[in-house]
């Protein structure tokens, strides 16, 4: 079992599934621990195949897969919807500015808006010209003063969408 604990704890660092991803569907969570698990008895099977000395009953690797899965899955679905629960009331949220133009521009904007569970919230938005509104997002300025309106407004998120002409 500790053998197992420890190819688990290793595939979970490897796949990155201890990282924590604002706005990942519960679905695909489920799906890496599965990967994870897959991988973690592809080495206890190997190590049994291999190893004379380490073998175990079919039934207690089966307990042992079923149990860690149900308790591990479980425990991370339940923090998985608790931290949505609460960056969707406001909490954890992190200040965003969105700077572009352009169609795309305006869909990532509606996308932040409607989205609350991916934790952001939108302080306002720079174009290179002031042009017109972005829903309920205010303008802040022009690119020209984009350093002076990220220090003001305390930014911790700047997302970049800008026309490809624009790039020199």
């Amino acid at each position: 079992a500790a053998i197992y604990a420890a190819a688990n704890f290793y595939f979970f660092l490897v796949f990155g599934t201890y990282k924590t991803v604002r706005g990942r569907l519960l679905i695909d969570e489920i799906f890496g621990i599965v990967k994870v698990f897959a991988a973690g008895t592809g080495v206890l099977l190997v190590m049994s195949f291999f190893v004379r000395s380490f073998s175990y009953s079919r039934l207690t690797l089966t307990y042992t897969i079923l149990f860690s899965f149900i308790l591990i899955g479980g425990t991370r679905s339940l923090i998985m919807l608790l931290e949505r629960y609460f960056i969707r009331r406001g909490h954890g949220h992190k200040k965003l500015l969105l700077v572009g133009t352009g169609q795309n521009f305006s869909l990532l904007a509606a996308k932040i808006t409607v989205r609350p569970e991916l934790g952001f919230t939108p302080v306002g938005y720079v174009e290179e010209t002031p042009s017109g509104t972005l829903g309920q997002i205010p303008l802040l300025g022009t690119i020209e003063e984009l350093e002076r309106i990220i220090v003001s407004n305390q930014i911790l998120v700047l997302i970049v969408t800008l026309k490809p002409s624009f790039h020199h």
